[in-house]
This record gives structure tokens, sequence and C-alpha cells, in this order.
């Protein structure tokens, strides 16, 4: 079927395909037809599990993205993760944490700290992810991150990233930072990979799905 602007596939009994198994993502139109710059399509050289399990750790894009995001000076910061049997969530929450250099660039802010609250949360089924990121001051960054395996060690991303009510700037440009950022989670997780995919009797790897 498609919703939201993609096209969904049951893997499963024919009978036991349902809508009710698709993820819930409120910020994308039911219909699909964002504009296009708001949409896009990126790889990652390694596997689609791993890929998940990087971006689940919101605190990384402290390190790896901070050009983009900001780095992990804060004054308070707490994270909480939930999970249930087709989910894992995350929840971080700083205050008084660096402004988001792209925000500084393109929202105009001229303060030097921001307070932020970020969620990711992981549809194992799916292989797919919601995030939400709420800047004060600063925009929402609401994304949709479905990972398709294209083999072993390639995952495609047609991402999507609704900044509808951003400011102008800031609307048109974030999205597009979509590219710079893959290509840092790339220069992670690749190395990973293959030792990821590697036969093993470990069974914390990753979920069944």
């Amino acid at each position: 079927m498609e919703h939201y602007g993609y096209v969904w596939g049951w893997f499963g009994r024919p009978e036991a395909a349902d809508p009710v198994h698709l993820p819930s993502l409120p910020f994308l139109p039911p219909n699909g037809g964002l504009p296009g710059h708001m949409i896009g399509t990126v790889r990652f050289d390694c596997s689609a599990p791993i890929s998940l399990e990087n971006l689940i750790d919101l605190t990384h894009a402290d390190f790896l993205h901070a050009n983009v995001v900001g780095d992990e000076k804060s004054e308070t910061e707490t994270v909480e993760t939930f999970y249930d049997s087709e989910t894992v969530t995350m929840v971080r929450t700083c205050t008084g944490k660096s402004v988001a250099p792209v925000m500084k660039f393109f929202s105009g802010i001229r303060q030097p700290t921001q307070d932020i609250r970020q969620v990711i949360r992981i549809y194992l089924r799916s292989h797919c992810a919601i995030a939400y990121g709420r800047f004060q001051p600063g925009d929402d960054v609401p994304l949709f991150h479905p990972c398709v395996p294209e083999t072993r060690d390639r995952t495609r991303l047609d991402y999507a990233m609704n900044t509808s009510n951003a400011g102008l700037m800031f609307r048109h440009v974030m999205p597009k930072a979509s590219y710079l950022v893959s290509r840092q989670d790339s220069s992670m997780t690749s190395p990973q990979s293959p030792r990821y995919m590697r036969d093993t009797s470990r069974k914390d790897l990753h979920s069944k799905y």
C-alpha cells in the first residue's frame, strides 16, 4: 500500500497484512506530497541494522555531527530509553546546550545556548525510525529515516524531513544537511559492518525482525 508518500510491502502471511502495523508518522502528510527540497536519497556503506543502531544513540551527534547540531556542552542532560516488542525509543533532554551551528546561520539565533528535547523511535519490524528534535529557541526538526537493505553492506535511505513550520532559510537548508550527515555516519559504520554481520553465537546484535 501507499502511505505517507512511501510504498509499504508485507512479507508475512497475506491474511495477516494490516495497516495497523505501519509506523505512526504524525508529521508526514498521509498521502505524501512534501516539497522536493524536504525529501532525498542517501546511502550508507553498512548493513541496515547497524545504521539504525548508530541512530538510536542520540549523543553520537554531538561528536560526529558537531558542525551541524552543536557540541556536547550543556548545563544538564537526561537520557531515557523505552522499548517493547516492536519499538525502541530514546528521549534526550538538555538545558543550556550549545546552539546548533545550522540554527545560528539559518535561523538567526544569537544567544549562546538553547534547550532541546530529542526523541528517536526505531520500528524493528519496518527497519525505519522517526526522529523529532525540538529546539528552544529554534526550529523543530522532524525526520523520517527508513533503512532499506540493498545488499548486506549497503543501505538506502529515502528520507523525509518536514520543515514546513520553520523559517524560510532553515526550511530549505536543513533537509539537505542529510547529505553531509550521512557521509559522516557512513565513515564510522562502514568499517564496522563486515564484523557486525559475521556469524556469531551472540544473541544481542539486533532484533529477530
